[in-house]
């Protein structure tokens, strides 16, 4: 069962997350603007900061997006992907630790987070992230 769990961690899950299921606040990793975004700017590392709101074992990472409408627009439109709004169909992103890591409520998780296109193919991207200094790395299609 070893090697099937490796095989499946390292695969990002798009899914739909119930919003209890969540142990911190939220924190934003990156803004991309798509009106003056460059290629290779889509390619970036952030450190982030998650503060825990609720003591347990965290067993996945999720990611989401948010996107705004404002550039020319009478009246600005907003929506969120994040399991805390009404679901859309682009889900949310998860990303399983392959070590689950003890957690306090009112204590930070610190990580950093990698993004890169897959150069064997064009269509799906690398994700690595480092947390309690601890690399692993995901594949998104």
């Amino acid at each position: 069962m070893t090697c099937i769990k490796k095989a499946v961690i390292t695969e990002a899950v798009v899914e739909v997350l119930n919003p209890e299921s969540l142990i911190s606040d939220t924190c934003i990793i990156c803004n991309i603007n798509c009106n003056k975004i460059t290629i290779p700017e889509l390619e970036f590392s952030s450190d982030f900061c998650l503060k825990i709101t609720r003591g347990c074992l965290c067993t996945a990472i999720v990611g989401y997006f948010d996107i705004f409408f404002e550039k020319n627009c009478m009246s600005k439109v907003m929506f969120s992907t994040g399991p805390q709004n009404p679901q859309t169909h682009w889900k949310q992103t998860v990303f399983y630790l392959e070590h689950p890591i003890e957690v306090k409520q009112g204590e930070t998780l610190q990580g950093k987070i990698e993004v890169r296109k897959n150069r064997k193919d064009p269509r799906s991207l690398i994700i690595t992230l480092c947390l309690n200094n601890v690399k692993q790395t995901y594949i998104l299609q």
